[in-house]
């Protein structure tokens, strides 16, 4: 909701109509930012995220989109195989099974099953570490 009170451009991608919503989202904008509502249902009731992505590349000219994301969203990107590159900030600290996961990518459970990356540069970040990883394409 910060966003719709900066200037500049916004684009809300959904998967459903929401007319009630889509009133709250422009009286939020209202004399802010320039806002777009677009609707980019796929067939599992979704945003369809290559749909999402062909649009930004035609419609508004993007070569590359940064998105940052929670573990399902990260996830859906992955399973679509439209990650290039992972950007990944690790604190020193410990979670159990029950946290939140990185990606959501049910299935995967052994070595030989997982994603293959290839590190590109890793730094510290504070008490944090970067690492940017490339997605290497499946064997």
């Amino acid at each position: 909701a910060q966003l719709l009170r900066l200037p500049g451009s916004v684009l809300v991608a959904t998967a459903k109509d929401d007319a009630q919503h889509a009133d709250l989202l422009r009286a939020a904008a209202r004399d802010h930012c320039d806002l777009e509502i677009r609707n980019f249902a796929g067939v599992d009731g979704r945003v369809d995220l290559r749909a999402l992505l062909r649009f930004l590349a035609m419609g508004k000219q993007c070569n590359d989109v940064f998105v940052e994301t929670g573990g399902m969203l990260a996830g859906a990107f992955m399973r679509a195989a439209l990650v290039d590159e992972l950007i990944l900030y690790v604190a020193p600290r410990l979670l159990g099974s029950d946290a939140q996961a990185l990606l959501d990518l049910p299935g995967i459970r052994t070595l030989a099953e997982g994603i293959q990356l290839e590190f590109l540069d890793v730094a510290m970040v504070g008490k944090d570490c970067r690492m940017r990883l490339r997605v290497l394409p499946a064997v």
